[in-house]
């Protein structure tokens, strides 16, 4: 049977992500009320729930049930939201990330070698155009060689654009 700790351990998930009752219990589809109650152990959550929190929140059932193994299933999602925790990223920034692992491993370097060239300081005896043809020259070279390096970048301002190679 289910330990009567699940209550604390439905707390400790709903800390866990920062959530109010009324929000966490959104998530599930279920009223602030019944969060309260499972939490209060007035209430056993129903297998409904308990299946639900371990999808949504990618929780170890085990865990939740019994409190054994890890509280957090080892998945993609929960990497991601160690890293948004983290670092604070907001959603535009995770969407970046999640494109980013997403793509096949030639753009992934193409990708990582642009963002480079845009973070080195910048080159100011090359023209904005100089910098752009460096990079480009560096990827076509580089794709031959299936090496990936890009050095350059701009803060060049023309007609109050901000460029970048």
């Amino acid at each position: 049977m289910k330990e009567n700790n699940i209550k604390n351990r439905f707390k400790t998930i709903r800390e866990f992500y920062n959530l109010n009752q009324v929000v966490f219990g959104e998530k599930l589809g279920v009223s602030r009320d019944v969060i309260s109650n499972i939490e209060q152990g007035r209430v056993e959550p129903k297998e409904l729930i308990l299946n639900h929190i371990c999808d949504i929140y990618s929780i170890n059932k085990e865990w939740l049930l019994y409190g054994t193994g890890e509280m957090l299933k080892n998945t993609e999602e929960n990497l991601l939201n160690d890293l948004v925790k983290e670092f604070d990223l907001d959603e535009d920034e995770l969407f970046i990330i999640k494109s980013y692992i997403n793509l096949p491993k030639i753009q992934r370097k193409n990708f990582a070698s642009i963002i480079k060239a845009m973070a080195n300081p910048p080159d100011e005896k090359k023209s904005y155009d100089e910098k752009l043809n460096q990079v480009a020259t560096e990827l076509r070279v580089a794709e031959g060689k299936n090496e990936y390096i890009a050095s350059t970048t701009t803060n060049t301002i023309d007609d109050s654009t901000e460029k970048r190679a």
